[in-house]
């Protein structure tokens, strides 16, 4: 029993760590190890020449793709055509594709020319669509976005929607990232006619505010034929706007016409635009980037029930909107974060500016405690900035990130504490904090600093202090898989001590932990020895976690086989899906995992694995 000294509460507080023998051998193994070697990992080069648009395939191996590929709605077409003349096959001159665009060159982290070779487009265009924005897997959202951004030609093919722009615009949009979302649409040529980018254009214009610029293109697209209730709806709100009551309604008699009668929201504001003053929208489970701008017109208030069920442009919307509640506000900028729609530095910023009384500051991790949500993770926040003392403001961290860990928001919690947890140093006195401080600094993507405090909890741990000694079981497979550079020395006696200190954990936890955690060492090329594999048979030899559709698992091999980045990195976040790395199998992250190092995606691969361990150890 160790009797600990509140810094922030000045209280006493009891802390129990079971600490066994096992430990002080993990500790000494590594100690006497001689100095880590540098791992030969796999890294994606960087393309400096330019390369032909599309690289040539081996005949032999191309029909033999061809075999394999996943079965979609429609046939995949676009296969080379080929010209003979004089005994020499001439494959004629394609023009680039205004699809071909992008924001990032392989000098700026982009995927480079070759990221679509070897696909077939019609299945490229298939399942972009499907790449899921919603999770609040950081790994997947800047993988999902390099991918969307990069220039690179576009698949062999012919195109079987108007254009992959509009798709990589929808998907960025759909992400909450409408700036890079419009500066992709300003590099298409004014010619390039895709109903879907006037889409992402218009609402774009609506979530930013600007109705002006929002009604005359849709003015335009309406005045150019399209009829879709899409638009018939926007042309209505524009129509309320100006003044013209009698239009706004003929166009709401025609979606009523249309069978469009289960949007309640909006038939309720063009009412209140059009001078009804007893409509009022209570509720509004589904908000879209129309519903948003109508009620802002209107002068009414965000419903509360907007954040749950909203999306991540929505949320980034909602954050900042004048007429949302600083509780819904504080909710939708929490969840923004979260799936990448909102930066940490922006939260931080909405958190900085709540107010509170000095009472309230004294007794922040009491009404955390008490009355848990977004304004106390606001007080928290606030109370971590202020203190100097190095303890008391590891002390108010470590209890903001405690209520992060019971309520889902450790990630959020861990990235908004970045720049206050820097300025704690890793010092003996503070081995209590070594264990919380590395989980945070590894969530928040800082692996060399979280590094620093696994070493000294290492060395204090070997003084048989427990705190530090939980430290180092909590820490060492985490930093094991995320060091791409300087890694710690992988030495296999160190598993079964591992395994030993988990004896804390029940059962069934103790044994899913070491199973993905065996699993993502295999799968980094890190030997784990057979007697700790036999040691897990002891538990349930199946699972009840979610499996992969095959199609999908066998998509992915194949574009794994065939060295296709694009393909490959598309059913790799299909896969995952919006639970992310937290949710799927220990064999499923393997597949991911292995699929993404062969194309040379090291780096992401850790990333994810990372995150999946991570999500077991809180």
């Amino acid at each position: 029993m160790i009797l600990v000294k509140s810094q922030v509460t000045g209280s006493w507080r009891t802390r129990r760590i079971v600490v066994l023998g096992s430990l002080a051998v993990l500790a000494m193994a590594w100690l006497a190890a001689p100095p880590a070697q540098a791992q030969g990992d796999t890294t994606e080069e960087r393309v400096g020449a330019p390369v032909r648009l599309f690289p040539p395939r081996d005949d032999a191996k191309k029909e033999d793709d061809e075999t394999e590929k996943v079965i979609l709605s429609q046939p995949l077409t676009g296969t080379d055509k080929k010209k003979e003349g004089a005994g020499v096959q001439v494959s004629p001159l394609q023009a680039l594709d205004p699809s071909s665009v992008g924001l990032i060159g392989p000098e700026e982290g982009g995927f480079g020319p070759a990221l679509w070779a070897g696909s077939e487009r019609a299945e490229i265009e298939a399942l972009l669509p499907r790449i899921p924005v919603g999770t609040v897997s950081r790994a997947m959202q800047r993988l999902t976005r390099r991918l969307l951004i990069s220039t690179a030609p576009v698949p062999a093919g012919q195109p079987t929607v108007p254009s992959l722009l509009g798709l990589r615009a929808e998907r960025l949009s759909a992400a909450g990232d409408i700036a890079a979302a419009e500066e992709l649409i300003r590099l298409a040529p004014p010619q390039l006619a895709d109903p879907l980018i006037a889409r992402v254009e218009a609402d774009g214009l609506l979530l930013s505010g600007d109705n002006n610029s929002a009604c005359a293109r849709i003015e335009s697209v309406v005045a150019g034929g399209s009829n879709e209730p899409f638009w018939i709806k926007r042309l209505s709100f524009c129509r309320a706007l100006n003044g013209e009551i009698a239009a706004a309604r003929l166009a709401a008699d025609l979606l009523r016409e249309l069978g469009e009668t289960g949007d309640d929201a909006f038939f309720t504001l063009i009412a209140a635009l059009s001078g009804d003053s007893s409509a009022f929208v209570v509720s509004l489970i589904d908000p879209t980037p129309l519903h948003l701008a109508m009620l802002r017109a209107a002068r009414q208030n965000i419903p509360a029930d907007s954040v749950p069920g909203a999306g991540p442009a929505i949320l980034r919307a909602i954050a900042s909107a004048p007429n949302a509640e600083l509780d819904v506000r504080l909710e939708a900028a929490e969840a923004a974060e979260a799936v990448g729609a909102l930066t940490s530095m922006a939260l931080a910023q909405i958190y900085a500016s709540v107010i509170f009384s000095a009472e309230e500051t004294a007794s922040a991790v009491t009404i955390a405690e008490e009355s848990p949500g977004p304004r106390a993770n606001a007080l928290l926040f606030q109370v971590g900035q202020i203190q100097t003392v190095p303890a008391a403001r590891a002390e108010a961290l470590r209890a903001a990130w405690l209520v992060g860990r019971r309520n889902g928001g450790f990630m959020t919690s861990a990235r908004i504490s970045q720049s206050a947890l820097r300025s704690v140093n890793p010092e003996p006195d503070l081995a209590w904090f070594a264990g919380d401080a590395g989980l945070a600094l590894l969530a928040a993507g800082e692996t060399e600093l979280a590094r620093r405090w696994f070493d000294m909890a290492r060395d204090m741990a070997s003084e048989q202090q427990p705190d530090a000694a939980k430290a180092v079981l909590d820490l060492w497979p985490l930093l094991q898989i995320a060091a791409q550079t300087d890694p710690i020395r992988f030495l296999p006696e160190i598993v079964s001590p591992w395994w030993e200190g988990q004896q804390e954990l029940p059962e069934t936890r103790r044994l899913e932990k070491a199973s993905l955690i065996y699993t993502l060492f295999d799968a980094f090329d890190y030997p784990v020895p057979a007697a700790d594999w036999i040691a897990l048979l002891d538990g349930p030899l199946s699972t009840g976690a979610s499996i992969p559709s095959a199609a999908a698992l066998r998509g992915l091999r194949i574009a794994t086989r065939g060295g296709r980045i694009g393909e490959t990195v598309i059913y790799a976040l299909l896969i995952l899906g919006d639970t992310g790395p937290a949710g799927v199998s220990p064999q499923t992250l393997e597949e991911v995992v292995r699929a993404l190092r062969a194309v040379g995606l090291d780096e992401d691969a850790r990333a994810i694995a990372v995150e999946a361990v991570l999500a077991r150890t809180l």
